[in-house]
């Protein structure tokens, strides 16, 4: 069995030692996504990665990256036809395409150590752009203070119109909304069983503000305002 433990080379690349037969030898990470040991995702059936995907994208947008690294693993490690398999399922919250998406992210940027990856922005989309870049144009703008955390999905456009101008394409077209809030109540009625006292209770104060924000008379007040 291979055991990876990720750190810093002296010359500021990821190193980590590679341990065959009991013999350790040095390498260099070539970008390929890591898991820490309790993170690491194991092949499973259909049933367990929905799990391990829901988990994580319960989590939250701050944890994007470690959806794509997941999601990269299990498109991997997934037999013939279990890929599709996967998204018949009203548990996941999101749909293929963005999967697919986020597969891409995981193969490019997953290898990126956790310093850089504290550097992303939050938003999938704007990642998703990100990694058209490749890993190693990403480090280097990270380093110039030109990717940060507070990068807009238009200035990812811009970066990636400047670097690599063949790899800009149309943006998806957008869920409409009608589609983004039928998905809303499966992953409620999946996951609201299992939720805490205290996440309900979360999640009703968030629901009651948000019900107060889209509120008719709310916005109709706002549009004669302005």
């Amino acid at each position: 069995m291979r055991t990876i433990s990720p750190q810093v080379g002296r010359n500021g690349s990821d190193e980590f030692p590679v341990r065959l037969n009991g013999i350790a030898s040095a390498g260099v990470c070539t970008g390929v996504a890591r898991f820490s040991k309790e993170d690491r995702p194991k092949p499973c059936g259909v049933g367990g990665w929905i799990d391990k995907i829901s988990r994580t994208w319960a989590r939250g947008s701050a944890n994007t990256l470690a959806l794509a690294r997941l999601l990269h693993q299990a498109r991997q490690n997934m037999k013939h036809g279990q890929w599709s398999d996967l998204w018949r399922s009203p548990r996941l919250p999101f749909s293929k395409r963005k999967a697919e998406m986020l597969v891409s992210i995981g193969q490019v940027l997953g290898g990126l150590n956790a310093k850089n990856s504290a550097r992303l922005p939050a938003a999938w989309n704007t990642i998703y752009y990100i990694a058209q870049l490749g890993q190693a144009l990403t480090e280097q703008l990270i380093a110039e203070d030109r990717i940060h955390p507070r990068l807009l999905l238009r200035k990812a456009r811009e970066l990636v119109a400047e670097h690599r101008p063949g790899k800009v394409r149309k943006s998806h077209t957008p869920l409409t909304l009608k589609r983004r809030l039928d998905r809303f109540p499966n992953f409620v009625l999946a996951h609201a069983a299992n939720w805490s006292l205290a996440e309900c209770q979360l999640v009703h104060a968030k629901l009651k503000c948000l019900l107060k924000s889209v509120s008719p008379k709310s916005n109709h007040l706002v549009n004669n305002s302005n």
